[in-house]
């Protein structure tokens, strides 16, 4: 992942969110994992079809990795055998065979995200307080219409704007097994590698992946939004949890009508949603509300109480994951304009509007030791300076904003 260089104390650090894939509306879009022949057309949201082909083709490439793929200290430019430390089920080596740069001494590889702060852990626990109050069903085939998110091969059918539901392990029917998917975590051989280029390090896999494959989950530490606003560090790794936030907002300011069923969204905390969208209000008029305290000018001094927000943190809208310091392979990850990985919400056992798991998927057929990458979908803070995009795309937009 590219350097994003310091950031000025004026200025809100930047953060991933979900984004559309290239061509799409938005985050709340409906995609298929397939040819996508009518790419950025709304009759592209047609009937779901994986194409066979492109499994085969994923298979055949995975067989040849198989066959040619060198293992342990036999590879050029090893460093390390496996930066997880044994915390993954598969080893992910790291491999830099341009200069003498290794990891950073101070990052820690986390398998999954953890609450880091006082503030974190209340907010998370009225999303949770709110998700036992909600109606969700805890059957991810019940709730995805009887047929589930995936296929026979794990594979994610379409993106789901509303979140994708997967089975708790009370859930003992066979088609409830296979929903457990991203719950599993990693299981191809992903590796973390130098770019060569001004990206720096980036991601690949030692084995082709078929569209609607997972890859990984993005994990870091759990910091409530205002406390990554006062954040100034050089490098910006956060991961705004603001989805299911997002699609609350009023369809007629999205680029397109929202097409999410909120009744099939986990539910979230009211107090949290009102404060969102007053600090997005402010973000995109600048009209600051009588009520916000002048201390904190992009807060509502608002206190997140009531049944749903029980435990909520005062004037707080949602969580993000910092993976500067701790982290995993997803940390690694770059950007591209035309990218061919997606991030999708999913749910998992224990999981809420305000805290759950953003999985990473193929979007493509992706050949053995090809970059994985994904549209960062940049959002930054008022006053904010605008990032060039370095990904080299043939449609390279020439900035990450």
């Amino acid at each position: 992942m590219a350097t994003l260089g310091a950031v000025p104390d004026c200025c809100s650090p930047a953060r991933f969110t979900l984004t559309g894939i290239p061509g799409q509306y938005s985050s709340s879009a409906r995609v298929e994992f397939n040819e996508m022949k009518n790419f950025g057309k709304p009759s592209a949201f047609r009937q779901l079809r994986l194409a066979s082909s492109d499994n085969q083709a994923a298979a055949a490439t995975t067989n040849l990795a198989r066959r040619t793929l060198l293992t342990g200290t036999n590879r050029r430019g090893l460093i390390d055998s496996d930066i997880s430390k044994g915390k993954e089920t598969v080893r992910i080596p790291v491999y830099n065979t341009f200069n003498i740069q290794r990891i950073p001494e101070d990052f820690t590889y986390i398998r999954e995200s953890v609450l880091k702060t006082e503030g974190a852990k209340a907010l998370a626990e009225a999303g949770r307080l709110a998700m036992a109050h909600g109606n969700l069903p805890l059957c991810s085939i019940a709730h995805h219409g009887g047929s589930g998110p995936y296929n026979n091969e794990r594979q994610l059918l379409c993106t789901i704007g509303e979140g994708v539901l997967e089975c708790a392990e009370e859930c003992q029917g066979r088609a409830c097994k296979g929903t457990r998917v991203v719950s599993q975590g990693i299981t191809l051989p992903l590796q973390i590698f130098h770019t060569g280029t001004q990206r720096g390090w980036g991601v690949r896999c030692a084995q082709g992946i078929a569209p609607g494959t997972f890859i990984a989950c993005y994990a870091g530490e759990g910091i409530t939004d205002s406390e990554a606003e006062k954040l100034t560090t050089s490098d910006a790794y956060l991961y705004d949890l603001s989805h299911f936030l997002e699609v609350r907002r009023d369809p007629a300011e999205h680029e397109a009508p929202n097409d999410i069923n909120l009744s099939r969204t986990p539910p979230v905390p009211t107090d949290c949603l009102k404060v969102y969208l007053d600090n997005y209000s402010y973000f995109l008029h600048g009209a600051q509300p009588q009520n916000r305290g002048a201390s904190s000018p992009m807060r509502s001094p608002q206190k997140a109480g009531g049944h749903e927000g029980r435990g909520s943190a005062e004037g707080e809208s949602h969580l993000t994951l910092d993976a500067r310091r701790a982290g995993n392979v997803a940390r690694f990850v770059n950007h591209c304009c035309e990218p061919n990985c997606q991030m999708q919400s999913v749910l998992v056992a224990g999981d809420s509007a305000l805290w759950h798991h953003t999985a990473l998927f193929a979007i493509t057929n992706i050949g053995p030791n090809q970059e994985l990458t994904y549209d960062y979908g940049y959002t930054l803070g008022a006053g904010s300076n605008e990032l060039e995009c370095r990904c080299g795309a043939p449609r390279c937009k020439g900035r990450l904003l």
